[in-house]
């Protein structure tokens, strides 16, 4: 089995954050005792009460700290020897984790008794060493960051964003998973921290902010919107959805009427509500909110044109039914309606064909049906011309049926000459216009 640095690095540390009893060390008391604590050590006066301050002490301490340090710059330069074993193993192709296993877990370990200042200097001698590759130099940063994430993820974030000056905005990934696991124990105080360093970050960055607006919001829809307004964030509402239940739904509605939010922002949010697993998997109780609740067309239109296959999975059949119930006034509203019951189709045809077949066949016949049968018949057509064309059979004439016989044909010429040929007879198909249909809907598509 083939290994990467860069994934067993996060993996390593990801270790040490979840499955390591490191909780034993227990975060420092206080808030405050952290800030006394570190001013103390500016100062360079010990933090253990029960020993006495004075110059030699000082001087001892000083001495103690030049060693403590040393022995981390040592552990930095074993873990890029290891770290350079394992990538030369993999590009060997001859890497088998199991013959790293005995070292990884004395890594884990050593890892473990490392403080926020170790881990600090062994993330200024990964920056530092000129002798690492980008990949090896961003596994062993992100390594060092993730390791100090799990205590310390003030002084973690501030490492992250010194990661991305150095390396590049394309290792935003490290701030960006640093602040996620911030906010998942302390949303508030993760939300002040993007504020205090809104300086440092954009708008484009908004991947980053969003983790954090997302469990302020599990918390407090008011707090994760002001801290949207705060942060000045224009693209970030659809993260007020993300982890929404049926059950909060309506507390969600009456925060958007409290704060007036621009029909832009609603769309943000109702789209994202539509692709969220938290609400979706619930059918029963999420239709039966939808039904109810006072939404206006356009929120509505906005959900219903957001709802998609990956989220609707395991009720695929559910939401299919209840999107072709909607009613919609206008002709746009119509065509976002069918628009989604062609997605659902086509990627349930693909993921699973006899399912989707044998639940269009339980639909009453209506124009529902025909519509689901068009885009299902298209679909199948790709790998199983002749099962579409018994489909197409079913459908009344007009251009949708044209066109998709034409498409039928164009398929079935690559997998069958003879049986497109009989399909092309039977639909008084002409060849060549056949053929040029099938190219332009080769390019619409």
């Amino acid at each position: 089995m083939k290994i990467s640095l860069i994934l067993t690095a996060l993996i390593i540390g990801l270790a040490a954050v979840f499955g390591v009893p490191r909780q034993l060390r227990i975060n420092k008391l206080t808030t405050t005792w952290k800030g006394l604590e570190s001013h103390a050590e500016d100062l360079e006066i010990p933090t253990d009460p029960s020993v006495s301050f004075s110059a030699t002490s000082r001087s001892r301490s000083v001495s103690e700290r030049a060693a403590r340090e040393k022995e981390v710059e040592e552990f930095a330069t074993y873990l890029t020897e290891f770290a350079q074993r394992m990538q030369k193993a993999e590009e060997s192709g001859e890497a088998d984790q199991s013959e790293f296993q005995e070292e990884i877990t004395e890594v884990i370990l050593k890892m473990t008794n490392l403080s926020t200042e170790d881990l600090r200097t062994l993330f200024k001698a990964f920056s530092e060493d000129d002798t690492l590759d980008k990949r090896m130099k961003e596994g062993l940063i992100g390594f060092s960051i993730m390791m100090m994430a799990s205590e310390n993820p003030e002084s973690a974030l501030i490492l992250a964003l010194q990661a991305r000056d150095s390396l590049g905005e394309e290792n935003d990934h490290l701030l960006q998973m640093t602040l996620a696991q911030y906010a998942q124990k302390d949303p508030t105080a993760a939300a002040q921290w993007l504020i205090d360093h809104k300086n440092h970050l954009s708008e484009s960055d908004s991947h980053i902010y969003q983790p954090v607006i997302s469990q302020a919001a599990t918390k407090d829809f008011q707090v994760a919107l002001e801290l949207i307004k705060t942060l000045e964030l224009e693209n970030a509402h659809g993260a007020l959805a993300r982890s929404v239940t049926p059950e909060r739904a309506n507390e969600l509605l009456a925060a958007l009427e409290k704060n007036k939010i621009s029909e832009a922002n609603r769309q943000q949010i109702f789209s994202s509500l539509a692709s969220s697993r938290a609400f979706l998997t619930d059918f029963k109780t999420a239709s039966s909110w939808l039904n109810e609740a006072d939404l206006s067309p356009q929120d509505r239109s906005n959900f219903i044109q957001s709802i998609h296959y990956w989220s609707t999975k395991e009720n695929v059949s559910e939401w299919l039914s209840w999107v072709g119930q909607q009613e919609v006034a206008d002709e746009d509203g119509i065509n976002k309606r069918n628009s989604t019951i062609a997605s659902l189709i086509n990627n349930w045809a693909q993921e699973d064909f006899a399912a989707a077949g044998e639940w269009i066949n339980q639909q009453p016949d209506g124009v529902a049906r025909d519509h689901a049968t068009l885009n299902y018949a298209r679909t199948i057509s790709r790998h199983e011309p002749a099962a579409a064309a018994d489909w197409a059979d079913a459908l009344p004439s007009g251009p949708d049926k044209t066109r998709l016989v034409q498409t039928i044909y164009r398929n079935f010429k690559t997998k069958d000459p003879e049986g497109a040929a009989a399909f092309a007879q039977k639909h008084g198909l002409e060849e060549n216009a056949a053929e040029s249909q099938g190219e332009i809907e080769a390019i619409l598509e």
